[in-house]
């Protein structure tokens, strides 16, 4: 552990800085140190958030799958009331790790708050069954089965059959197709701030870049 995240662990926000500031003197292409900082600005008041943005943008120039750092930006968006460019950032992040149940909340999350609650279902689904011990999935999994169960024999509120369980580690890397539930329009009232195919097709246009 170096000394600027010993200052985190004190949640002493301003040597800690100093000390991210000063390992990228060192350093310039220190994509951790950048990414700390985002983090560290992220936790500040609104007025912040760009400038932790752009520290994870340049941080992403060196990691560009690193997870951690998406999902850092993507609460960056999200506290700005851009819940497209959250949902970017955090489909970006599962593209990294299929398995990371802190995405698949989030993503249930943003769901949530745009009405689309059949894809907010299918998120913290799929992140339950990932690790049934997480406490936050499982406590929105159940409150969901709860609330809706006299829809959850309908043909939307169906998991998709075809999504195998998650594989036991170690195993090779999953493909996305083996995790990315296919989310169906929503037959009720919603506030179309996300499209229900957005992770979908987003997830198709980043790996057509990456294949490029």
């Amino acid at each position: 552990m170096n000394i600027g995240e010993i200052y985190e662990e004190l949640n002493d926000c301003e040597n800690s800085k100093k000390a991210y500031l000063k390992a990228l003197e060192l350093d310039k292409g220190s994509g951790k140190a950048l990414q700390r900082l985002g983090s560290i600005h992220n936790q500040m008041a609104l007025k912040f958030q760009h400038l932790a943005i752009e520290y994870l943008q340049e941080s992403l120039k060196i990691n560009p799958k690193d997870e951690k750092t998406h999902h850092i930006m993507g609460k960056c968006y999200k506290d700005l009331s851009q819940p497209l460019l959250a949902l970017e950032c955090f489909t970006k992040g599962i593209l990294a790790n299929p398995t990371s149940t802190i995405l698949w909340y989030e993503v249930g999350l943003l769901y949530e708050f745009s009405n689309q609650y059949y894809d907010a279902y299918l998120a913290f689904e799929r992140g339950y069954q990932i690790d049934p011990t997480n406490q936050q999935l499982k406590t929105k999994y159940q409150e969901y089965q709860l609330k809706y169960q006299h829809l959850i024999h309908l043909p939307m509120f169906k998991t998709d059959p075809t999504l195998p369980p998650p594989p036991p580690p170690p195993q090779p890397k999953p493909t996305q197709q083996q995790y990315l539930p296919q989310l169906q329009q929503q037959t009720t009232t919603q506030l179309n701030l996300l499209d229900s195919k957005y992770i979908e097709t987003e997830l198709e246009t980043i790996k057509e870049e990456d294949e490029n």
